[in-house]
């Protein structure tokens, strides 16, 4: 997996070996609560070829029983409804996606350093990456829904999130889950043992927050551009946290001195720029 994401060029590279990784994982750690899987259904788990380029990422116990009811999720419906995913899937990922890539995305001189053309291209990347990446999972959804699997979704309008926390139950939905179930759990866990940390809640929440999305970012490459948008995901959400906090404890909340529609219109705005920002630095595009 090291090499892989170091972009070795080694003939033992797997295509989707990321995503293999976190299923492994998963379904090792949840036999002893689901019950383990036997041959066939582990290797139709870890190679669903809907999902094993690009996720969503599926849990083995909720794959495992749609495998169990066999023929039952075949039907018409279904096949129905997993073509309108399939089509709606396709619009976006190999019409939109590619128009912006062709017409916006493409125009643009990436080694630039005017600030007006790399404010252009960060929000014309984070149009791509949307259309592009929900399409495939919507396309991944509905290929599965055809074959009675029931694939998770994994993107619902992330871009109108207020704030982090409710940014990444929208976005890359079960990418968030893994990593708040197999990581960011664990290791809450593990530095409440420690004595200096122990009643610094807050603190530690931060500093497991930080380690997860640093995990996500070298999960995507170890390049720096993908660790440090991972950090800055990080700092959102761990600033979030702490204003959640100050909140609580009779902090003034400075979005509820205007109407309702101006703090939803003020926090959408805040999430949505910062989330272009981090992309933008995703995307590897930043001229440094």
């Amino acid at each position: 997996m090291i090499l892989f994401k170091l972009d070795v060029d080694v003939m033992y590279k797997v295509i989707g070996i990321s995503y293999i990784t976190f299923r492994v994982i998963q379904a090792i750690s949840d036999q002893k609560n689901y019950g383990s899987l036997d041959f066939f259904e582990f290797t139709s788990y870890l190679f669903f070829p809907p999902t094993l380029l690009a996720g969503p990422i599926d849990r083995s116990y909720r794959f495992k029983s749609d495998l169990d009811n066999g023929y039952n999720n075949i039907s018409t419906s279904n096949f129905v409804r997993g073509w309108e995913l399939l089509v709606i899937g396709g619009l976006f990922k190999f019409v939109l996606a590619e128009f912006v890539a062709k017409f916006w995305l493409g125009e643009i001189d990436a080694t630039s350093t005017s600030i007006a053309t790399m404010v252009n291209s960060a929000y014309s990347y984070t149009a791509y990456f949307y259309f592009d990446f929900a399409g495939y999972s919507a396309m991944a959804m509905g290929v599965g829904i055809m074959l009675g699997i029931s694939v998770p979704k994994n993107f619902d309008k992330p871009y109108l999130a207020q704030n982090p926390q409710e940014f990444w139950r929208r976005f890359h939905i079960t990418l968030g889950a893994w990593l708040t179930d197999y990581f960011f759990k664990p290791i809450y866990m593990y530095l409440q043992r420690f004595s200096y940390l122990r009643g610094r809640r807050l603190l530690v929440q931060n500093i497991s927050i930080t380690l997860t999305f640093l995990l996500m970012g070298m999960w995507n490459g170890l390049v720096w551009h993908y660790i440090f948008s991972g950090l800055l995901f990080g700092l959102y959400s761990s600033i979030h946290n702490c204003y959640v906090h100050y909140v609580k404890k009779g902090g003034a909340d400075i979005f509820s001195v205007s109407s309702n529609i101006l703090s939803l219109s003020m926090k959408r705005l805040i999430m949505v720029n910062s989330v272009v920002l981090a992309l933008y630095v995703f995307s590897g595009r930043v001229p440094l």
